[in-house]
């Protein structure tokens, strides 16, 4: 095992989860994701451990990270798109890769593809994965958290690992109880693998940090007020906000992707947020409170997500329910007067205020913002978080 080895200190994907292989007793495993960065460096460095190698329509590949595991992986893509592409350049690089194409699918990184597409993804990776080897994990324990990776454990036989998909609501969950007739499903969660990692990481950036405190400063969110996050993702934001404001905050966040909401009430609890910060489903377009039950609305990159016919109702329906403030923030592209092929992107910061007098119109801008790194101004009033 010496040669298996990572530094103590190391907090990389590949660390944490040759820790829970280890914790869990298992010593090759099988192993699915659909971002495969998360598992490169054990492909890379680690190949042992790993049985068979499953990525379910990666938008981003390298192709070298996983030659040493290439006649045991299985590479499954849409038929069309990104996902297509990138699987067809590593399969002309990775000999002996294996490539199915679910026909007339497109994968966009959102895509719920395992709900869409559950029995035929089950069965391709069923009958690719029996014919490699992989061992039952040793340890008894079902659930828990080791090495800030969150699992589940169910089924019996080899040890089958999966990693989280980006955004799918649904994640592997459509999945599960076919492979656990043959495997042992071991499902991971947490803030480091998956979808998550990558929005933790940007609540990290300063630079995203600042935009937030100016959105917030706007808003002037009183001691006790109540708060509503409408699209909150994996709650890094939430989280911060809560620390900001103290024991008094109230902060009501939703989410329409129930995997997002169910990590975001994780990670507040292990955190020490637990009953700071209520999660819970809600769409952007039908908010399911009744007027004036906030007293500050917010939303980072959520009207984005909109056409451009379909963003201000969307925004007069937060505004109906907000007794104060309503922000939002999104980035916004400019490309020098249209000419340049090489936009720049720029936080541009809304906010409305409603009050007895209600009053009418569009939004104006309260603020626009060029990012320049950490540092650089996000209004007149710019303070580091």
């Amino acid at each position: 095992m010496a040669r298996d080895m990572v530094h103590d200190t190391d907090s990389s994907p590949t660390a944490r989860l040759l820790s829970l292989w280890d914790h869990l007793g298992i010593r090759v495993a099988h192993v699915a994701t659909q971002m495969p960065g998360d598992i490169a460096g054990l492909a890379a460095r680690f190949a042992s451990r790993l049985g068979g190698v499953v990525l379910c329509v990666p938008s981003r590949l390298d192709p070298p990270r996983f030659e040493a595991a290439a006649d045991r992986l299985l590479m499954i893509c849409g038929e069309r798109g990104l996902t297509a592409d990138v699987t067809a350049r590593a399969a002309a690089r990775l000999r002996g890769a294996t490539r199915v194409v679910l026909a007339g699918y497109d994968a966009p990184g959102w895509a719920d593809v395992v709900a869409d597409r559950t029995d035929e993804i089950a069965r391709e990776m069923s009958g690719f994965l029996g014919r490699l080897n992989a061992e039952a994990p040793v340890s008894t324990s079902r659930e828990g958290t080791h090495a800030g990776i969150s699992y589940r454990v169910v089924g019996s036989g080899p040890a089958l690992v999966l990693l989280p998909f980006f955004l799918a609501p649904s994640q592997w969950a459509p999945a599960v109880a076919q492979l656990a007739r043959t495997f042992t499903v071991v499902t991971l969660g947490g803030a480091h693998l998956g979808g998550v990692a990558a929005l933790e990481d940007r609540a990290r950036a300063p630079t995203y940090q600042a935009m937030f405190r100016t959105l917030i400063d706007l808003m002037v969110p009183a001691p006790g007020e109540a708060i509503l996050d409408v699209g909150c993702g994996a709650g890094s934001l939430d989280r911060l906000l809560a620390q900001w404001l103290g024991p008094a905050s109230a902060i009501t966040a939703i989410d329409v992707n129930p995997f997002l909401l169910s990590e975001a009430a994780f990670l507040a609890r292990a955190e020490g947020f637990d009953g700071r910060i209520r999660f819970a489903p809600g769409n952007a377009e039908a908010l399911p409170f009744a007027d004036e039950s906030f007293d500050c609305i917010f939303s980072i990159t959520v009207l984005r997500s909109a056409t451009p016919t379909a963003r201000w109702p969307r925004w007069c329906a937060w505004r109906g329910r907000a007794a104060g403030w309503a922000s939002s923030c999104d980035r916004s592209t400019c490309r020098n007067g249209g000419v340049s092929s090489s936009p720049t992107r720029f936080w541009t910061g809304w906010r409305l205020r409603r009050n007895r007098s209600a009053q009418r119109g569009w939004p104006t801008p309260a603020f626009i913002a060029a990012p320049g790194g950490p540092g650089s101004p996000i209004s007149p009033a710019f303070r580091p978080w």
